[in-house]
């Protein structure tokens, strides 16, 4: 379901144009989503990451899109990968800082 997203996504990109989303983005979503509910969850590093950061790349990853668009125009092929490195780098090391403090003043949550 993922590989037939992405190519549906090439196909509605030759046919369409520039768009935000595509169909073929729903179906990798979809794929992804069901694959991870294959995967035990709670022991790697991608899981990790993703408990921790998932919101805040849900929350800034437009404020990253719209930087890089300003500071570093992108092709559409390369772009989400591209932001998703920045989110995962930036956001991991702001979260793993706050943990720092967090831990090191003592504070509950």
């Amino acid at each position: 379901m993922i590989v037939f997203g992405a190519a549906m996504s090439a196909v509605e990109y030759q046919i369409f144009g520039k768009k935000d989303i595509f169909i073929g983005s729903l179906l990798m979503v979809i794929g992804i989503f069901l694959l991870s509910e294959c995967v035990n969850s709670g022991a790697g590093i991608v899981w990790k990451l993703g408990k921790c950061i998932s919101g805040d790349m849900y929350y800034y990853h437009v404020m990253v899109i719209a930087a890089l668009d300003i500071f570093l125009p992108l092709p559409m092929l390369v772009k989400p990968f591209v932001v998703v490195a920045i989110c995962i780098v930036f956001f991991s090391l702001i979260n793993s800082e706050l943990w720092r403090l967090i831990k090191k003043d003592n504070i509950s949550l």
